[in-house]
């Protein structure tokens, strides 16, 4: 069977979307055209396939009670509640491990700081000169922390 109609246009013409001049020509080539008329039949066949009842299917009395006796008969579980105290912890672990990451990151600095001042004074003497007598306090405390 040879289509000369495309399924849209024969698609837009079941569904009354064609203009009325493209409505014309479609007329004149169904009614020359065996495969598009055939087309069309089954078209109209399938009608109730893709379109809504009319009116209102009336739905059986027993079928809100079917429904719910198919149902689980179990009672709904009760929602869990996070305790306070393990809420308590998780915000105590957390900013606890905020504090140890600027522990380290600091000490980590003041070894760094600590470390190239007193390397770079002992190399080119007068660069470090420490004219408060704080960085041999400093050195001290920062001694203490890695030795």
């Amino acid at each position: 069977m040879h289509n000369h109609c495309q399924r849209d246009q024969l698609m837009a013409y079941h569904f009354g979307e064609l203009s009325s001049q493209e409505e014309q020509t479609f007329h004149h080539h169904l009614s020359q055209c065996p495969s598009c008329q055939e087309m069309l039949q089954e078209m109209e066949g399938l009608r109730g396939t893709w379109d809504f009842p009319d009116h209102d299917i009336p739905e059986p009395d027993s079928f809100t009670n079917q429904v719910m006796d198919s149902l689980p008969k179990k009672a709904p579980t009760k929602i869990s509640i996070i305790p306070f105290w393990r809420k308590k912890s998780a915000i105590i672990h957390s900013l606890s491990a905020l504090a140890a990451t600027f522990v380290i990151f600091f000490s980590n600095g003041f070894y760094w700081v600590n470390h190239t001042w007193f390397r770079f004074s002992t190399i080119m003497g007068t660069v470090g000169t420490d004219h408060h007598n704080l960085f041999p306090l400093l050195q001290q405390q920062v001694g203490k922390l890695f030795s």
